[in-house]
């Protein structure tokens, strides 16, 4: 019986035979009979076999490669979470980018998962600096996100973004906690006690939380890590403060 592939396979070029050959499991066994008969009718020289063979190689590396390439999502995700693996001898720095890029994802997560009841609150309100206040916090807090991303490839943007958005939340969890005490009225904004009680210990939870990571971020490995000098602080806490005391007392 004629091989069907034995007429086609001799318009093939060689490194196409070999390929056939070097990947068996993909054919049927007249397919790599036709091949080897093939190779054999071209009585192909040592040099001739051998250029072939370095294009199957590269063939092979470069499909191997595309493989192993991994995608915008497993570039990111996968630079953090190769911090998890830290060995004993990594710099403490590493360490300590790698916890607040969690923290910072994990409160990203929390917050975007509360949005639907916060647009449904957003669109109650009535009171227009009010409204306009929480609209501008709660576009500063898809900032965390982003932050955590460009902190954990230890980016210098990434150290600014953190920095200044824990100075606007540990200031507007202390003018909260303020408001609990000098505005004897403020406890009837809540539905019950049991909700009065977790806003506060929320409010504690995350002016105690960013307090934290604002003192690492000042620690000297992080700094030498980010290239981040006493200047460039001094003048992040002062910007970032002015601006959150804009920010809060102006929609107040």
């Amino acid at each position: 019986m004629d091989n069907k592939f034995a007429e086609l396979y001799q318009l093939w070029s060689t490194p196409d035979l070999l390929k056939i050959l070097e990947f068996e499991e993909d054919y049927q066994p007249e397919a790599l009979e036709a091949a080897r008969d093939e190779l054999k009718r071209r009585e192909l020289s040592e040099e001739e076999l051998a250029e072939s063979k370095k294009e199957i190689e590269k063939f092979v590396e470069d499909k191997e490669a595309k493989i192993r390439e991994p995608n915008v999502f497993t570039q990111i995700f996968g630079r953090i979470w190769d911090e998890v693996k830290v060995s004993s001898e990594s710099s403490s720095a590493h360490k300590i980018i790698f916890i607040i890029s969690a923290l910072y994802i994990l409160y990203s997560l929390y917050v975007l998962s509360d949005y639907t009841r916060i647009f449904k609150y957003f669109a109650e309100q009535t009171h227009p600096r009010y409204k306009m206040f929480m609209g501008v916090e709660y576009c500063l807090n898809a900032l965390p996100l982003f932050a955590a991303i460009t902190l954990a490839f230890r980016q210098n943007i990434g150290w600014l973004l953190t920095y200044g958005f824990s100075v606007f939340m540990i200031l507007t969890s202390l003018v909260d906690l303020s408001n609990i005490y000098t505005i004897e009225s403020y406890r009837f904004y809540f539905e019950s006690d049991a909700a009065y009680w977790i806003h506060v210990l929320t409010q504690m939870f995350w002016l105690l939380s960013f307090t934290t990571v604002l003192i690492f971020m000042v620690q000297p490995p992080v700094r030498k890590e980010l290239k981040v000098d006493s200047t460039l602080i001094t003048y992040v806490t002062v910007v970032s403060a002015i601006l959150s005391v804009l920010i809060i007392f102006m929609f107040r």
